[in-house]
This record gives structure tokens, C-alpha cells and sequence, in this order.
């Protein structure tokens, strides 16, 4: 689940925050590794696939995985029909076979879900057009008004760090500042039209938008070795300790290149979540982590990731998703 705060501070100065009503801290610098390794395995998974689609044959690309208030595992995908990129909405009993329940919006892709404390779905996403892309943030009253696709609001937010992209967004922060909504958001933009950086943005009162790139951040991921592009991250709880997994891309122009980085909750790096499939393929994006609970009690992390032609082997590209068993919340 998508951590939120029911106050007005600020995430990146805290060291424990709620998710859901659960306590969150701070990742320990002692335990990552161990969690990188149950994360990493997909041969000793609970349950995986490769290549997902749903029960239409849509691809689940992208796959973003949502447990929301009354136990429904959703998830919000994209797919390409005819050159152009369809936003779906899907739901799954069991966290492996899904379900396609509506078409959110056309020329769309990179969603994720979420509740808002008092019950409603933000749906963020990328909008695009020929050569551009934006961020487009829309809100549903209820999960019947988001099956049907009738938000109360939207907004497209403009973009001001890049002439022609800025995309897959993620709301990390929900609160409230003088009456007024506040969401905070991380996102990517692309860089003197020449590559993918990180950044941040903030939208008050579904009007106001303001971003800046993500110095540090970046600069961190620069010093690893990585030269191509820096997308799309989430957040997720592990053992009651918060977590983010972020797509990195090794060489530009280089779809074989990508990998996924275990982050602290800011987003600085810990180390490589190095995933191991059936038929050892090595090129991983996109990555989502979610906490779910199976309809036997079962308590478990959705890992989805998008696996490129290059660099997957034969019969693993598309969307992978497995299940790993989560361990007890520490005291």
C-alpha cells in the first residue's frame, strides 16, 4: 500500500509514519540484504507468472498492485491496442489471476491507485500525445465511479522541468495545509530531451503544482555507474519497515539494462535487487511491491515487474509478477 500522512509534515523529515493506521519505521541498515533475498526469488515464490495478461488477453503491463479498504486486491495496468496505450483497471482474487473490470482512459499509461483517508481513489497517470507525455491526477467518490471511469476532478498538471515529458507518477504523501489538500508526488522528467532524471512535485488544492528535480537522487544513482534513464519507484512495507524499489537504467538506449535498486523510504539507494527467474533473464523495470492479504489470511508482498525482449529469456518477457511471503511485523 501507498503510505499516507494525516498530517501536514512532510515525509521526507520523518523517520517512523503511518501506513493505513500501521506504524512504518525507517529502514535498518542491518536487515536489507536478507530482504533483498526473499524479495529476489521467483523460483521460491509463493505463486508467480510470466508474461501476465488478464481474463480478456489485455497485457498486464506495468502492472500496480492496490489493497484497498475492504480487502480488494486491484491493480491499475496498461496495454497497447492499435498503437495506442489503454489505462485498465483490474481486480484478482488471488493476486495472480486478474480480472479486467474498466477502461479508465485512452492514450494513458504508468497508473497507480490509492485511497485517500476518507475513502475516495486518486488515480495518477501518463497522458500522451504525439512526442509528449504529462501527468494527469483524477479523483473518484467511490470504487462504483471509478469502475465506470467518472471522476469528480482532474487535472492535467503542465509540465515544467521538460519541453516534451514527465511522467510516471507517485503520490507518496497525503495532507492537509491551511484547509487544503496537499499531495505529494515523486515523479521523472526528461532531462534536455536527452534522458530520464527523478524529481518531485506537489499539487495543493488540485491547482497548484510546483517540482524540482531530485539532485541528490540522481546523483546517487550517477556515482553507481548508471548512465540511461531513472524512472518509475513505489513504495511498500516489508516486516512493518518501509521500503522503495526504483527502475534504473544501466546504459542509455540500452532496454537490456534495466534493473531494479531496494531504496530506503527517500529513495536512496541500498543495493541491487538482483531477481532471479526460472531462466535467468536480467533485464527488470517498472518494479511494484504491495502488501496482501490472501482470502485464506495468507500475508504476502505482490512483486510486479515489466521484462523487456532484451535481456529476458525465452518465454519470461512481459509483466512478471510472484508472491512472496511476508514476514511477521517486528515488535
Amino acid at each position: 500500500m501507498i503510505p499516507y500522512l494525516r498530517s501536514s509534515t512532510h515525509l521526507l523529515s520523518l523517520t517512523c509514519f503511518a501506513v493505513f493506521g500501521m506504524t512504518i519505521t525507517s529502514a535498518r541498515a542491518a536487515e536489507p540484504t536478507s530482504i533483498a533475498h526473499q524479495l529476489a526469488s521467483v523460483p521460491d515464490s509463493l505463486a508467480h507468472q510470466y508474461g501476465a495478461r488478464d481474463d480478456r488477453g489485455h497485457s498486464l503491463d506495468c502492472l500496480n498492485p492496490y489493497q484497498d479498504d475492504q480487502h480488494r486486491i486491484l491493480g491499475v495496468y496498461h496495454y497497447l491496442r492499435d498503437g495506442v496505450f489503454h489505462l485498465a483497471l483490474g481486480e484478482s482474487s488471488d493476486a495472480v489471476h486478474w480480472k479486467f473490470l474498466a477502461k479508465l482512459d485512452t492514450h494513458a499509461s504508468q497508473g497507480q491507485l490509492l485511497q485517500t483517508p476518507d475513502g475516495e481513489y486518486l488515480l495518477a497517470y501518463e497522458k500522451d500525445a504525439p512526442n509528449s507525455c504529462w501527468i494527469r491526477i483524477a479523483r473518484y467518490e467511490s470504487f462504483a465511479s471509478l469502475c465506470q471511469s467518472e471522476a469528480s476532478r482532474s487535472i492535467d498538471i503542465d509540465r515544467t522541468l521538460a519541453p516534451t515529458a514527465e511522467g510516471t507518477p507517485m503520490i507518496e504523501h497525503i495532507s492537509e495545509q491551511d484547509g487544503e489538500e496537499v499531495l505529494d508526488v515523486r515523479l521523472h522528467y526528461y532531462r534536455n530531451a536527452e534522458v530520464d532524471r527523478l524529481a518531485r512535485g506537489r499539487l495543493v488544492a488540485f491547482e497548484q503544482w510546483s517540482a524540482k528535480p531530485d539532485a541528490s537522487l540522481n546523483r546517487k544513482f550517477t556515482k553507481l555507474g548508471a548512465r540511461g534513464n531513472f524512472g518509475s519507484r513505489d513504495l511498500f512495507s516489508w516486516a512493518g519497515e518501509a521500503y522503495c524499489l526504483q527502475e534504473i537504467q544501466l546504459a542509455p538506449q540500452d532496454w537490456s539494462s534495466w534493473r531494479v535498486y531496494l531504496c530506503n523510504p527517500t529513495g536512496e539507494p541500498i543495493e541491487e535487487l538482483k531477481i532471479q527467474t526460472h531462466q535467468g533473464s536480467r533485464s527488470f523495470a517498472n518494479p511494484h511491491a504491495e502488501p496482501v492479504t490472501l482470502s485464506d489470511g495468507t500475508r504476502a508482498v505482490l512483486v510486479t515487474a515489466f521484462m523487456p525482449s532484451e535481456g529476458s529469456a525465452a518465454g519470461e518477457s512481459g509483466e512478471l509478477l510472484y508472491l512472496v511471503r511476508q514476514p511477521a511485523d517486528r515488535p
